[in-house]
């Protein structure tokens, strides 16, 4: 079973404390750290996630005849 925890705090010196962590202790784990940008920086959930969208909106989204095929 995998557990994913992600704090997202701002580091004041190089001792950390992660109450979040406790139920992991005496448990092999994998700590990742990674620089984030600033809270007013940051994408919103969707960012990145569609390149390109070059569909047109007033065609059907699956084929007449599948459709009809499958129902």
């Amino acid at each position: 079973m995998t557990v994913r925890v992600r704090v997202r705090r701002r580091l004041e010196s190089d001792t950390i404390q992660i109450p979040e962590l406790k139920d992991l202790i005496g448990k092999d784990v994998e700590i990742v750290v990674s620089e984030t940008a600033s809270p007013e920086r940051q994408p919103g959930p969707m960012a990145g996630s569609v390149l390109w969208d070059d569909s047109d909106p007033s065609e059907p989204a699956v084929d007449p005849d599948e459709w009809e095929a499958n129902r």
